[in-house]
């Protein structure tokens, strides 16, 4: 969840329903549901409808006991009316009281960002920050010499040699011979 501002997301299932969400902050992992005043869920085929609309409506739980794992959609988490499963698998969603609960399995999902030029610029160098990070790590800084060092020694007791020296004298057997 690298990206800082809003997003679409585009949820292709089967029998041809295609979903929205309008998610007007950036993404988070929660207990707690969030999202500003312009989030939204809408249902473009078979049949165009608002879902439902509104501020906290977004809860993204991953972890937390007690509360449903996966993306639930809606200000009430007893009567959302949409679920995403974890393993974005499936969505359930609930059209009215009536018709009750309908799963649906995800066939496609497309996600956009839509805050501008300078969100993904912010993006991009956190994204570079990150990689420099993770290159900063790769490197084992070793005490002192590496000749020096007791692993070494025991490497060499063992029949191990893996350092320079002996590398150059086994050169110089090599070319006399």
């Amino acid at each position: 969840m690298d990206y800082r501002g809003p997003t679409l997301m585009a949820i292709r299932c089967a029998s041809d329903n295609v979903f929205v969400l309008a998610v007007d902050t950036e993404w988070r992992e929660t207990s707690s549901s969030w999202g500003g005043p312009d989030c939204c869920l809408i249902q473009l085929l078979p049949n165009f409808t608002t879902l439902t609309a509104g501020s906290r409506l977004i809860l993204l739980n991953e972890r937390t006991r007690g509360l449903p794992v996966g993306l639930v959609i809606g200000q009430d988490l007893s009567r959302a009316p949409c679920h995403i499963d974890s393993s974005l698998q499936d969505l359930t969603v609930i059209r009215s009281p009536s018709i009750g609960k309908e799963r649906l399995p995800i066939l496609s999902v497309e996600v956009w960002g839509c805050g501008g030029a300078d969100l993904q610029e912010a993006q991009q160098r956190q994204k570079a920050w990150d990689q420099r990070q993770v290159e900063r790590r790769r490197k084992v800084k070793r005490p002192g010499r590496y000749d020096d060092n007791p692993d070494a020694l025991l490497l060499e007791w063992g029949g191990v040699h893996t350092t320079s020296q002996f590398q150059k004298e086994r050169l110089e057997e090599e070319q006399k011979n």
